[in-house]
């Protein structure tokens, strides 16, 4: 892993933490500051800036029809969210943002083994969110179990497919400088 790679995971744990910290305490636009700083950060270093806006608009998407999606079937619900109660606050799709400055850098390795990706993100990814909620960044709806199926579901598709994208869309140029 190069020191890049590596700035750019803790870039984004950071962000992660900031967002949710913010959030938890009731400060909504506060708490998109801390993933798009993340993302300005990862466009600053990237040399293909149009392959990674591409990644951070599927991710913004994806997240916004992802979280309804699950906040709807799941009576899930974020923190700080000012934005209509069928979608997910502003702070939460900065994130999905911010997650999309990872295939190229700090998941990397990741690219070439999508099975396991979806198996780690289908288990992992709903610990993010129960994380989240237990650091007061939102609520896990009732029952749990539904929450973690649907939140699940949600990242075995979405964290492979965006790594997938990566893949495809790098550009020689891009692949010689990592």
């Amino acid at each position: 892993m190069t020191l890049r790679q590596l700035l750019n995971g803790v870039a984004f744990q950071l962000a992660w933490l900031g967002a949710i910290l913010a959030a938890s305490r009731g400060w909504a636009w506060i708490a998109v500051l801390p993933p798009l700083a993340a993302v300005a950060f990862h466009l600053r270093q990237v040399e293909d800036k149009p392959v990674a806006l591409r990644l951070i608009g599927i991710a913004a998407g994806a997240g916004i029809i992802g979280d309804a999606i699950v906040m709807t079937i799941a009576n899930s619900s974020f923190a700080a969210h000012p934005s209509p109660t069928w979608l997910p606050p502003a702070w939460a799709v900065a994130l999905w943002m911010a997650f999309a400055t990872l295939p190229n850098m700090a998941l990397r390795w990741f690219r070439d083994h999508l099975l396991l990706v979806a198996v780690l993100a289908a288990v992992l990814g709903p610990f993010t969110y129960s994380a989240g909620a237990d650091l007061g960044g939102g609520r896990m709806g009732s029952p749990l179990w539904l929450n973690y199926l649907a939140l699940g579901v949600l990242w075995a598709i979405v964290a492979p497919g965006l790594l997938w994208l990566a893949k495809v869309w790098e550009t020689p140029a891009a692949a010689e400088n990592r």
